[in-house]
């Protein structure tokens, strides 16, 4: 079970606005282009994506890698290589890219919630995969797979056949719904009311897993630099 509430967690800024941003796919040079102008602002980040794509690189200049790369690719070995940080606590430097099995699966598992495009289920991933990093660390006789845990939901999230923009907050707010109702009654409920407008669930669930509830939010909603406070409004 995760934590209760869940923690904020200081994710690397640069990388957390890139897994935010809509990358189509259908013009790589464009994509490129928002890396770009990122990476000017941000020089560190600008080297970490260097030695994520050296052996790419083969005489080409960082701009012509990235366009070579793609953007996917490249999200995923910067966040082995920020999974390996996490886990080692050191400045060295791994691709190890089966760290990011479980959140690509677990990408693909929700990406009927989600328009193409958008890194929000991935994001969401990312952020529990370096808790999963967190918890073991703090404890090594654990063996914790918060990533695993999600698939319970999959039943009470395919009753909306609408697509989320921030579909990350909609599946932690139908993993908190789902500790306290019975399926019987969850599917119920989600059946009467629309996804984009849980106010009246949530209203139903106890003050105390309620506070929980938004305390998490608020946890998870700083830790990806998007620091409102009503949460709520956006469900």
């Amino acid at each position: 079970m995760l934590p209760k509430p869940l923690p904020f967690i200081n994710l690397p800024a640069s990388f957390v606005y890139l897994l935010k941003s809509h990358f189509k796919g259908v013009s790589p040079g464009q994509d490129m282009q928002m890396i770009q102008g990122l990476i000017n602002q941000d020089l560190s980040f600008k080297t970490i994506i260097e030695k994520c794509t050296f052996e790419f690189s083969q005489g080409k200049s960082f701009k012509d890698t990235l366009i070579y790369m793609g953007w996917f690719p490249l999200r995923e070995r910067l966040s082995a290589f920020y999974l390996n940080y996490f886990d080692q606590s050191l400045n060295a430097f791994q691709i190890n890219l089966e760290w990011i099995e479980d959140i690509l699966a677990f990408e693909d598992q929700f990406r009927f919630l989600s328009f193409e495009g958008l890194g929000r289920n991935y994001l969401l991933g990312f952020y529990l995969k370096v808790l999963e990093i967190q918890k073991s660390r703090e404890d090594k006789n654990l063996n914790i797979k918060f990533l695993d845990q999600f698939s319970s939901l999959l039943p009470y999230l395919q009753v909306s056949k609408v697509k989320q923009e921030k579909a990350d907050y909609l599946i932690l707010t139908y993993y908190f719904l789902h500790l306290h109702f019975d399926q019987t009654t969850l599917m119920s409920e989600l059946k009467k009311n629309s996804s984009t407008n849980l106010h009246h669930i949530i209203n139903q669930l106890p003050e105390d897993i309620k506070n929980n509830f938004f305390e998490s939010m608020i946890n998870y909603s700083a830790s990806i630099n998007e620091p409102e406070i009503f949460i709520y409004e956006k469900l």
